[in-house]
């Protein structure tokens, strides 16, 4: 009788074990992970790895993930600390209402951020690409190194949090140059803040030259004036605006009121020395030139 017993008990274990199987199986099965949270969780397993960008991470839970395709995205993460409050020029930071503005639907490369792309961030909004050759921004803020691979999606890291961007806006190259006296052929300078001013005197934002010399300004109106400055550079000598080399090696400077004469009548005396405005989205106004501080 107990063999019997344990014959009937085995026998319904094995019948019922079964079932319970697949009813676990079913329960997993109709419960899959989101594209939205497959995003998302591609996203955070990336950033682990960048201790660099964990303020952009820990931002992640309120990201309104819904317009991924296939758990596709593009995020733009600022570093830690960037923003307000830092030595960066823009006031953004990051909250609940700007950092959706940092994921757009659609897995990039750095190579297929193109000039004049448009991107569509998860939270409607575009986000503007502008390119000269391998410098890369995204509103205005420039992207640093290649991007790092997140699931199906791809990280990239910015120098500071994105801005909204309006959609008309203006891109001034600016270009920068050292003078040498006895030499007439200009050296592109890099490392130069280029602090650039609206019509109403307020400062924009500031911009460094890279290796070329050349620095890209972003601005929503067509008129700007800026300023250049480097630690042992000026663009000007007593004063005087310098505008390039003569057929004796010497400095040449503007006459601004043009009666032939330099004098103190053509000194600098405003915060800024250069003037452009263009109606073209795209501009190179004349380079700015800068000599040795003697």
């Amino acid at each position: 009788m107990k063999k019997f017993f344990m014959y009937v008990a085995g026998f319904m274990f094995l019948t019922v074990f079964p079932a319970c199987s697949d009813d676990d199986s079913e329960q997993t099965s109709e419960n899959p992970v989101s594209e939205e949270q497959q995003a998302i969780d591609d996203m955070v397993e990336a950033l682990e790895t960048q201790p660099y960008l964990s303020d952009f991470m820990n931002w992640l839970s309120v990201v309104d993930m819904s317009g991924v395709d296939g758990a596709q995205f593009t995020a733009f993460a600022p570093k830690n600390g960037t923003g307000n409050g830092t030595e960066f020029s823009r006031a953004e930071t990051l909250t609940e209402e700007t950092i959706g503005r940092h994921v757009v639907v659609g897995s990039y490369t750095k190579d297929q951020l193109i000039e004049g792309l448009v991107l569509k961030s998860v939270n409607g909004e575009n986000v503007y690409v502008t390119r000269d050759g391998d410098n890369v921004r995204v509103n205005g803020i420039v992207i640093e190194g290649d991007g790092i691979s997140a699931g199906k999606g791809r990280v990239f890291t910015v120098t500071e949090p994105l801005e909204e961007r309006a959609a008309a806006y203006y891109v001034t190259k600016i270009q920068v140059n050292l003078l040498t006296k006895g030499n007439p052929e200009p050296a592109p300078l890099e490392g130069v803040t280029v602090t650039v001013y609206d019509e109403n005197d307020v400062v924009i934002g500031t911009w460094k030259t890279d290796a070329s010399g050349i620095a890209l300004v972003e601005h929503v109106q067509p008129t700007i004036y800026y300023a250049v400055s480097k630690e042992g550079y000026s663009d000007t000598v007593n004063g005087w605006l310098v505008v390039g080399i003569d057929e004796n090696g010497e400095y040449m400077y503007v006459d601004y009121n043009g009666d032939g004469v330099l004098d103190n009548n053509d000194v600098i005396t405003e915060k800024y020395s250069w003037y452009h405005g263009d109606t073209e989205v795209e501009s190179a106004p004349s380079p700015c030139y800068m000599v040795p501080v003697e």
